[in-house]
């Protein structure tokens, strides 16, 4: 994937995810700056954990902040 850059292993606090793409459950157009449009069923590479309600993804050369509400982990 171009523009995406390094992928780094998603941590949690109680789990290591051994996936770095998750998949989103519904579409969404962002509002917010910073943040990443996306429609259902897009396939996202994680960057890098935020915090307990946000990840930092990428989607072909777009990048932004992504709800984990909104993804589940992509099994291969």
């Amino acid at each position: 994937m171009s523009g995406c850059g390094a992928r780094t292993t998603l941590h949690s606090p109680s789990t290591l995810l051994d996936s770095l793409l998750v998949q989103t459950l519904h579409h969404r157009l962002a509002t917010d700056n910073g943040h990443l449009s996306f429609n259902r069923g897009d396939i996202l590479t994680v960057v890098v954990e935020v915090d307990d309600r946000y990840l930092l993804c990428c989607h072909n050369d777009r990048k932004g902040l992504v709800p984990r509400a909104s993804v589940i982990i992509h099994e291969e």
